[in-house]
Formats: structure tokens, sequence, C-alpha cells
């Protein structure tokens, strides 16, 4: 395959580039004003000049942000019922064992005689179950009932009074 021969740029051809660049760059460069302004250039900036005063003036920054209290404190009913009036104002300083709020009586007074209802039907299956555990036993000295009754009337009065023990442990008295 024959190889095709480029002709190579002599000296003469280089030099010639070289001075039409810079002829070219001279001429970009001309600093003749009177040309610019003729041919459409651009007209010389507006500047307003200001005389300044001195004054006082006011910096207002707006954050937004959250505040939060040094302690936050829960405050929690004893016994439900509904509010009827709070007793105390915001922020007011309070300690402990102070009245809050007052709440409507008529449900911790239903409340209360259902407890004592419950606690007399309680101390009542005792009182029976001891009454029946009483003859029960006698009559099982006396083999006149079974081992199997004695103990059924065991369990009962054990039940009872356990029965009313979790009543005046969940009424707290």
């Amino acid at each position: 395959m024959p190889h095709a021969h480029l002709p190579r740029p002599s000296a003469r051809s280089g030099v010639l580039l070289a001075g039409l660049s810079g002829i070219l760059l001279l001429a970009g460069c001309s600093s003749d004003e009177s040309a610019s302004q003729g041919q459409g250039g651009i007209p010389p900036a507006t500047v307003v000049v200001e005389t300044t005063k001195a004054s006082d003036v006011s910096v207002r920054q707006d954050y937004a942000g959250r505040a939060r209290g040094a302690r936050e404190v829960e405050v929690r009913a004893r016994i439900n019922g509904i509010l009827e009036e709070r007793l105390y104002d915001e922020g007011q300083v309070v300690r402990e064992g102070d009245a809050l709020f007052r709440i409507d009586r008529k449900q911790a007074q239903a409340a209360l005689q259902r407890a004592r209802a419950e606690r007399q039907v309680a101390d009542a299956n005792v009182q029976q179950a001891e009454r029946e555990w009483n003859r029960i036993a006698s009559l099982f000295e006396r083999n006149a009932v079974s081992e199997r009754e004695r103990d059924a009337a065991r369990s009962a009065l054990d039940l009872a009074r356990a029965n009313l023990a979790v009543g005046r442990w969940v009424r707290g008295g």
C-alpha cells in the first residue's frame, strides 16, 4: 500500500501566518474612542451620587422557636369524674396536697356507696362461711358428713375471707 505524502508547510507560510495574526491583534486593541463611538459602541454608564447621613436604625429579627419550662409536671386526678372548676391560676405556685380542681361529686359518691355495699356483702359472705364451717366441722367430728363436704366448707370460708381482703385492698381500707 503506497503512502501518500502531504506537503510540509514551508517556513515562509509560517511567517506569513504569524504576521497576519499580529496585525489583527493590533487592530482589535486600538484606543481610538472617536472611532468606537461613531460605530455604535457602548456609551459610558450613568452614575448617581448620593450624600450619606448618619442616623439610628432599629434592627428587628424574628425567629421561630418553642419555649419549654425547666421542669415539667404531669397532673393526674386520683378519681374519675367531670371537672366542674379549676381552682388555680396559670403560672401560680402550688404545693403538694393543694386542691387544683373541683370534680363533680355524684360519680364519686355513687362509687363510695357501691364500695360500701360490696363490703357489706363480703362481710356477710364471711359470716355465712364461718357458720357453715362451724356446723360442718362439728358434724365431721361425729362422722355425719364426708371429708369432701368438710373440705368444701373450709374452701368456701377461705374464699370468702380472700374476697373480703381483696375488697379492702382495692378500696384502700
